[in-house]
């Protein structure tokens, strides 16, 4: 059965990929959080429940890149992060600094209120493709968790990652390998992510290829397998900027 949707959706993804507009995905991606919200969901209970507790540990790659770059001090920016970050809200006991953004924020922040549900860090509003306009200051770590994909544009959003990141930080994506040729390119996957050669990585749909080298934008690129997911590590490693 699975195996039979999987060859529909490969078979009908040109199709989706001109008819599921922007609005479509939003209207999808918006019911997905209503129905968790509301209890009725059935999937992902104990990580909407983890993501509720204000005293969550960081976990898997996130609890990878806090050992490496934790400080007391450290200002972190999670991208595209739902109606709730799915970061943690601890590391080892200690609250974490997260500002969590999205571009449907009002309309997941009116969800969570209509079920009494607040969350311990809210998400305000920001575009990727406008982040340094949309948001003030900047930040030690970046995070984009299965949401680059989403965007319209994710080389711009890249760009506008960089002008966020303060001198030395690090930016980190993680999504499924080629999710929206998985997809169907139905709803917001529009866009697909993998590896090409060693520590480079491609994000790429039937229209538009970007290719992602060491040293692009001035960050060094580490890419690592996990599973069916991708993680790209963008370090910053031009001290002297400000």
């Amino acid at each position: 059965m699975i195996a039979a949707k999987n060859v529909l959706k490969k078979i009908l993804g040109p199709v989706f990929f001109r008819i599921h507009t922007r609005s479509r995905g939003k209207y999808l991606e918006l019911k997905f959080w209503d129905e968790l919200a509301s209890g009725k969901s059935g999937r992902w209970e104990d990580e909407y429940a983890r993501r509720l507790d204000p005293n969550s540990e960081a976990s898997g790659h996130h609890r990878q890149i806090l050992d490496s770059h934790y400080s007391s001090k450290m200002r972190i920016l999670d991208v595209g992060s739902g109606p709730i970050t799915g970061i943690g809200n601890c590391y080892n006991g200690n609250r974490l600094s997260i500002y969590a953004c999205d571009p449907n924020a009002k309309e997941y922040n009116l969800q969570l209120d209509k079920h009494g549900i607040t969350p311990p860090i809210q998400t305000r509003y920001a575009q990727g493709e406008s982040l340094s306009t949309d948001i003030s200051g900047r930040f030690d770590w970046i995070n984009c968790d299965n949401a680059l994909d989403h965007s319209s544009d994710p080389d711009k959003v890249i760009e506008e990652m960089r002008k966020v990141l303060r001198p030395g930080g690090i930016i980190t994506l993680l999504h499924i390998i080629d999710e929206g040729l998985k997809e169907g390119y139905r709803g917001y996957h529009k866009w697909n992510i993998r590896p090409h050669e060693t520590d480079t990585f491609a994000i790429w749909n039937p229209k538009k290829r970007y290719q992602y080298i060491q040293k692009h934008l001035g960050l060094q690129i580490t890419v690592t397998i996990m599973g069916e997911h991708i993680l790209v590590s963008l370090k910053d490693t031009d001290e002297g900027l400000s």
